[in-house]
């Protein structure tokens, strides 16, 4: 397994015990995910509030329904697995979220989530320039702490924390701080081929050879051992 399959780790390596189990990935996307648990045996359900998105993955056969996932989408107690990768970040109620995550699980199911990290080495150093603010799109943070409190009051329980991050974000961060705009004017990162990006030759020399050598992957590699990293992968259970 290469360095930059760890983060898929927290979801493939996961589900690939569970043969044959049901899962529910929320926030689903196009189906990746699902797809994949089907390869494995698996009966894999989603939700997505993109209809575009699930009209995509319907065409390929996929189980997806369209809009905000609360946990009356399915029956009651009829997952063994539910995942949430990059998900958390995104919805106003949380523990709305968590309730209904609860609810659709069978008794000793568990749950997958992947979050932002805002106490991670890179938020601090890089401050209102860290990568994952991304204000308006996240509005909800976590901590260990903060995330177990949420479970625990859904009836679920906190059996792992621990931080792992795509080493491409640690690169993107480095692009991301160096066309940070000035206040009121768009991003040249998030809106690219519309603005034109600030130019630093030096930096952009260090930056693009950093990812040439590859030195984003064992940053990222020992950020995640200390805890430090930008990526918090929680395993949660229902008793």
């Amino acid at each position: 397994m290469t360095a930059d399959e760890l983060y898929q780790q927290a979801f493939r390596a996961e589900i690939a015990g569970l043969k044959p189990a049901s899962l529910c990935d929320v926030g689903c996307g196009t189906g990746a995910l699902l797809a994949h648990a089907q390869s494995l045996g698996i009966v894999a359900a989603g939700v997505e509030p993109d209809p575009a998105k699930v009209a995509e993955a319907n065409g390929h056969g996929l189980d997806i329904r369209q809009g905000i996932f609360d946990g009356s989408q399915f029956e009651s107690g009829y997952f063994d697995y539910v995942t949430l990768d990059q998900v958390a970040e995104h919805v106003t109620d949380p523990h709305a979220l968590m309730r209904g995550v609860a609810r659709v699980l069978k008794p000793g199911g568990k749950v997958v989530v992947t979050t932002p990290n805002p106490n991670s080495l890179g938020a601090r150093v890089f401050g209102r320039k860290w990568l994952n603010w991304h204000v308006p799109y996240h509005i909800q943070f976590y901590t260990p702490q903060s995330l177990q409190r949420l479970a625990r009051e859904a009836g679920l329980t906190m059996v792992c924390a621990r931080t792992a991050t795509h080493s491409e974000w640690q690169y993107y961060q480095w692009v991301h701080a160096m066309q940070f705009p000035e206040r009121g004017r768009r991003s040249a990162f998030w809106s690219p081929g519309r603005v034109e990006p600030k130019r630093r030759r030096i930096l952009d020399f260090l930056v693009d050879n950093a990812r040439r050598f590859r030195l984003h992957r064992p940053i990222t590699r020992v950020l995640d051992a200390l805890g430090l990293g930008d990526n918090h992968v929680f395993i949660l259970q229902k008793p």
